[in-house]
Parts: C-alpha cells; sequence; structure tokens
C-alpha cells in the first residue's frame, strides 16, 4: 500500500497554525507586559508628583508657622508682597527622585479677614484640639502646591507628570483674657473652702490641684506640662486636702479625679499625669478632651516675643528667676531705660496695644491725694485702631490728652486707705474706712474705681 502524501500535507500545516497561534499569543502577552510596565511607571511618577506637590504645601506651612509665630497683623495680600518659597533644601532631598525641582512651586492665597469662632468641645473633630471650649479669632488661607516629576530616559511615554494640591492653613488668635485663669508657670490649686472656676484654665507649666473639700473646673483644663494631684511644696499628696476634684466633661458631667476607691492619700488612687504611658488615653476617655497635658501636645501659649518662665533652682545660692511674661503688664520705657525690652516686646505690651489709658498720679493739692487724666496713642492709620503708634525720639508712643470737660464726676474715684479713728483702747483693730487692707501685704491699699 503507497502512503499518502495529501495526509503528511495536512500534519504541517496543522503545525504551522499551532506556531502562528503561539507566536501570536506571545506577542499579545509581550505586548500586554510592556503596557503594564508603562501604566505602572506614570502611576509611580504621578505618585512622586502628588508627593512633590503636597511636599511644597507643607514647606509653605512651615514657613507660614515661623512667621506668623512672631506676627499678629495681616494684609489680605500678605503672601503675595512676600511670597513663599520653596527652601534650597528640596534639591538634596529630591536630588535622587523624577522630580522637576525647578517644577515645585509654593503660593498662597489672600488671607481671609478672620471671625471669631467657637471650638465645640461635642464635636468629635475637636476631640485632641487644645482650644476646645473656647471662642478664638481664626483667618484662613490657601496654599497651593506645583510639582512635576519627569519620566525616565528610555521610557514608552516621555510626557511629564504635574500634580497639584490645595490645603487650607488656619491662623488662630487666642487671647489670654480668654481664659478664667491663664498661667505663664506652675499653676497651684489648693483652696480650703470649696471653690469653683467658671471658664478655660491653661498653664504653660504644670498644674497641681488638691482641695480641702471641694474643687470643681466648669470648663476646661489644660498645662503644656503635667497635671498632678498633688502639693507642690512637697510634691506628695496632703493629708489636709483629699477633698473631691473634679472636671465637667462636654457632657455636663462632673467627673473626679478620684477612681471612686481606694486608699485617697495614694497616688494610684488618681488620675493624674503619675499613670505614665496609659495617662493619654485615660484622660480622653474619662473627660472627653477637656483635660490635657504635654502628652496631647497642648501647646506653650506664651504671648509673641515674650520668652519662658525661668523657675528659680533652690538648690544654688544664685536667683535664676526670670519673669519674662512681667513685660506684658509693664507701663510704657523710653529706650533709654535699662528695663526697656525692645520694640518687638513693646508691641506686645497691654499698655501699648491699649485704645484708652487712664493714667492716675501723686498730686498732694487733690482731696485725695491724687489727680488722673486720659489719653490714647498716636497711630499710623487713625481709621486702623490696631495700626502701629507714632513713637518719639525716645521711643515712647506719641499720647493724645483727651478732653475731660464732659466726663460723668463719678467716673473715676480714688479712695486712698483710711481706718476708723483710734479708740485709745491700745488695741491696733480699727476697721478700714476707705481703701482696704491688704492681709499678705500686711498695709492699706488704695483704690481706684472706674465706674
Amino acid at each position: 500500500m503507497k502512503t499518502s502524501t495529501k495526509e503528511k500535507g495536512s500534519i504541517l500545516v496543522i503545525a504551522m497554525v499551532f506556531g502562528l497561534l503561539l507566536m501570536a499569543s506571545s506577542g499579545v502577552l509581550l505586548y500586554y507586559g510592556i503596557s503594564e510596565k508603562s501604566i505602572n511607571q506614570r502611576h509611580f511618577l504621578r505618585l512622586e508628583a502628588q508627593a512633590a506637590s503636597e511636599a511644597s504645601v507643607e514647606y509653605g506651612f512651615a514657613q507660614l508657622l515661623k512667621r506668623w509665630t512672631n506676627q499678629t497683623n495681616f494684609a489680605a495680600n500678605e503672601l503675595q508682597t512676600t511670597p513663599l518659597t520653596i527652601p534650597s533644601s528640596a534639591k538634596t532631598f529630591f536630588g535622587n527622585s523624577n522630580v522637576d525641582i525647578t517644577s515645585m512651586q509654593v503660593t498662597g492665597g489672600l488671607v481671609s479677614s478672620g471671625k471669631w469662632v467657637y471650638i465645640d468641645p461635642r464635636d468629635p473633630a475637636n476631640i485632641l484640639d487644645p482650644q476646645k471650649q473656647k471662642r478664638v479669632f481664626a483667618r484662613d488661607v490657601e496654599v497651593f502646591g506645583t510639582a512635576t516629576a519627569l519620566a525616565t530616559s528610555g521610557a514608552r511615554s516621555q510626557d511629564p507628570v504635574t500634580a497639584y494640591c490645595a490645603q487650607i492653613f488656619e491662623v488662630r488668635d487666642a487671647p489670654l483674657f480668654g481664659h478664667a485663669i491663664f498661667y505663664n508657670m506652675d499653676l497651684e490649686f489648693h483652696p480650703g473652702p470649696s471653690m469653683d472656676i467658671f471658664g478655660p484654665v491653661h498653664s504653660n507649666s504644670n498644674i497641681y490641684v488638691q482641695a480641702a473639700d471641694k474643687l470643681r473646673f466648669h470648663s476646661n483644663l489644660m498645662a503644656a506640662g503635667d497635671i498632678w494631684h498633688r502639693y507642690k511644696p512637697t510634691n506628695s499628696k496632703s493629708s489636709n486636702h483629699l477633698g473631691d476634684v473634679s472636671i465637667k466633661d462636654p457632657e455636663g458631667n462632673w467627673v473626679s479625679m478620684y477612681n471612686g476607691s481606694g486608699d485617697k492619700s495614694s497616688d494610684s488612687s488618681y488620675f493624674d499625669s503619675s499613670l505614665g504611658d496609659d495617662w493619654k488615653q485615660e484622660a480622653e476617655d474619662r473627660w472627653g478632651g477637656v483635660v490635657a497635658t504635654k502628652d496631647h501636645e497642648v501647646p506653650n501659649m506664651r504671648a509673641m516675643n515674650i520668652k519662658d518662665f525661668v523657675p528659680d533652682d533652690p538648690s544654688t545660692a544664685t536667683d535664676e528667676l526670670e519673669n519674662h511674661a512681667y513685660a506684658l503688664i509693664e507701663p510704657q520705657l523710653p529706650n533709654s531705660n535699662p528695663d526697656y525690652k525692645g520694640p518687638d516686646v513693646q508691641k506686645e505690651q497691654f499698655s501699648y496695644k491699649a485704645g484708652l489709658v487712664l493714667r492716675v498720679t501723686e498730686d498732694a493739692t487733690k482731696p485725695s491725694g491724687y489727680d488722673y487724666n486720659f489719653f490714647t496713642y498716636k497711630r499710623s492709620s487713625a481709621s486702623q485702631p490696631n495700626s502701629s503708634r507714632i513713637l518719639d525720639s525716645n521711643g515712647m508712643p506719641v499720647e493724645v490728652p483727651l478732653d475731660m470737660t464732659n466726663l460723668p464726676a463719678d467716673l473715676v474715684k480714688i479712695s486712698p486707705y483710711m481706718e476708723e479713728p483710734d479708740d485709745g483702747d491700745g488695741k491696733d483693730d480699727e476697721k478700714p474706712i476707705s481703701g482696704f487692707y491688704d492681709m499678705r501685704q500686711r498695709q492699706g491699699m488704695d483704690v481706684v474705681e472706674v465706674d
């Protein structure tokens, strides 16, 4: 029997068809792999560009924080007249990436006029806000960032990828007078009778609390240091002050620092900074964020250009005490005075910012032994109360006396300290009939009353 040549040819055709299908499949898979690689490359470039644009905004935030930590007045076009910039360190940071350093830009928008805002402690978004339960003056400014990532050499697509980012930077003014009690150093509460504090309490250092009867805080209790249920002089529990210390939570419930059981003279029976690593979470859970310390990132709220309080070290003979915040209540001094703190501190002093000043001076010709007058300061812009004061050659604000002829007669009343006439019994027990006696200073105090 002869072998069919036709059958042999059909096998060859089938083999060729399968070969072509295999080659086509391989080509499709290869193309798919190259496409996936290209897509992934573009995706990674987009991520790099996005990260760089966000970094541009963060660079802007850092500059705003540094700039406005030492600045109180903001013009609407502040960031147009003094633009934000990308620092030279960005070149080193992004040096080994695909980011085009020259493409990185940061731009600040207009500074809003601002508004008073209440930080509601019941809003979950404010749980860690150290300004909760306060009214702050907030200004918003948009910051825009741009960055471009370049494709690597030999990549399938050479088109660069550009990303944009926009975030809002909030600048807050938190007035010191927005607190019931504001302390620049260690703050101690050790009352004998029952005591209630209405309004926020803040210390730039530590807070020590104990009470003989009751001590109740109706608003938040914040410390840039620690909060201790202790007696500061001995840094331990006072056996005479084991009364209840409670803080009202955002829901209006009174929550005690005492855990409800155990020895009241033991630190382990109280919720305070002695809990160590557990304190942060315990305080948040127990008081809903209205009690916080450095562990909750409570900031040091010292006024601009005022240095931190430096306590005296009792173990040395030298007096290291430096109470820089005293400058805030100091009267205006000429620049020749050795106590003059410089123009930056001067602008933060209450006596400089005042819109109306009452000056009381000794005057033996007056029945009270004092005289007084009102004045204001000459400003660089008469229509802007917060504009800079005009200074004379001695660095003193130029005063503008006010006409007092139409003021009520009893607007200001000055009462010098006077006691009842001596009754001759040999005892020094005569009561004050004018002014008051200061038991701490152990002297009579003259009083200025303003209606």
